[in-house]
């Protein structure tokens, strides 16, 4: 169920775009458009909320704002896991940066935002279940703009856990003289990577995306691209239309 990151694209820094001024109350509501398409065998085809995927199924997403615009991309899981596809967190100064950006980053209007970065995509593993992803766009920094969505996407960020490096074969044991003290037995504790993945697992069970339900965007319709390729619309509800919320969802099986 999981989307998993499929193929490694090449990755290239980004000069930082200008922030954008904020908006008055009444202004110009943000409105942002998605389309996900899958590919299965070889073919690409478009899919629309509530359709059905299956594992091995790879996803690439692209989002469209009608102004310069914040946008964040987050996916909850059936098992109560989560994480956040876009974007990601900037890498240390010297390491290569996403192609699509780090951080937060400032989508441009008219253009194409695809999630994850070009040459890779999401590919389904073997959990299978309901998929939910929401798509965010803000006129600010979602720190800025919305504090209680702002600590969602921070929770998933830190209770994320990388699979654990492989175990290092132990070393073969050494023949002690007969008179030498045996040492302890070697202790059970859990090693680092169970804990961590322990925790992880346990505090996602807890994260769930309440503000974003509360606030998403209802007045959602169905649209072509100007390639033809169907997506989905919505424009911001909120009292001064600089932040809209939108589920997409489908059933993997």
């Amino acid at each position: 169920m999981k989307l998993a990151a499929a193929l490694l694209g090449a990755a290239l820094a980004l000069p930082a775009a200008p922030a954008p001024a904020s908006a008055a109350p009444g202004a110009n509501p943000i409105t942002i458009t998605m389309s996900m398409r899958a590919s299965r065998n070889g073919k690409k085809f478009a899919v629309l909320d509530g359709d059905v995927l299956k594992t091995g199924d790879e996803v690439e997403m692209f989002v469209n704002v009608n102004q310069p615009a914040y946008v964040y991309v987050v996916q909850f899981y059936a098992d109560g896991t989560s994480a956040v596809l876009f974007p990601q967190e900037c890498p240390e100064p010297g390491k290569p940066r996403p192609t699509n950006g780090c951080g937060d980053v400032l989508a441009s209007p008219g253009t194409d935002l695809r999630v994850p970065e070009a040459g890779d995509a999401f590919a389904l593993d073997d959990n299978k279940g309901a998929e939910h992803v929401y798509f965010l766009a803000t006129r600010d920094p979602i720190a800025k703009a919305d504090k209680a969505i702002a600590g969602v996407i921070d929770n998933i960020r830190r209770t994320t856990v990388e699979p654990a490096p492989a175990a290092t074969p132990p070393p073969p044991p050494r023949k002690t003289p007969p008179d030498a003290k045996k040492p302890p037995p070697p202790s059970k504790a859990p090693t680092v990577g169970a804990i961590g993945a322990a925790v992880g697992a346990a505090a996602a069970e807890h994260i769930k995306p309440g503000p974003m339900l509360t606030m998403q965007t209802r007045k959602l319709k169905r649209i072509k691209r100007p390639d033809g390729q169907p997506a989905t619309e919505g424009e911001a509800d909120s009292r001064d239309g600089s932040l809209v919320v939108m589920r997409f969802s489908f059933q993997h099986e």
